[in-house]
């Protein structure tokens, strides 16, 4: 089964992270400066929280999903080893990398989100950005 990390979980973790759940892969850990948000999403999901820095490096993709200013910080935060890093922002570009993982990209719902509206993911367009072909 395909295991997901998020870090972040307000609006976009949260729909994304119910959204894989459902579609039948694992959510496995959230990490998020919101310890409450992290702790309720992560119940929710089945996953567990953990701080950014013990990420577990085996799982198949690790997502991004906080305020578009915060990315950089958060990605030089990242530890080394994790397979595929994408963020969930359509404002900020893939060159956010600099290439500090082998398999990188941006994941962007066109939509805006709210945690009390529910998103019928099937008629959602979602924009992708990879730097390779496929993870």
């Amino acid at each position: 089964m395909i295991k997901i990390s998020f870090i972040g979980s307000g609006n976009v973790a949260s729909h994304l992270c119910k959204a894989f759940k459902k579609a039948g892969l694992e959510i496995y850990s959230i990490s998020s400066k919101n310890q409450q948000n992290a702790k309720s999403l992560a119940e929710s999901v089945g996953a567990f929280v953990c701080p950014i820095n013990d990420i577990n490096p085996n799982i198949d993709l690790l997502i991004v999903s906080v305020y578009d200013d915060a990315i950089p910080d958060v990605l030089a935060t990242i530890p080394k080893g994790i397979n595929a890093v994408v963020h969930s922002s359509g404002g900020v570009g893939i060159d956010v990398f600099q290439n500090r993982f082998k398999n990188y990209g941006v994941f962007y719902p066109l939509q805006s989100f709210n945690k009390n509206r529910p998103i019928d993911f099937s008629e959602l367009p979602i924009l992708i950005e990879a730097n390779r072909g496929s993870f």
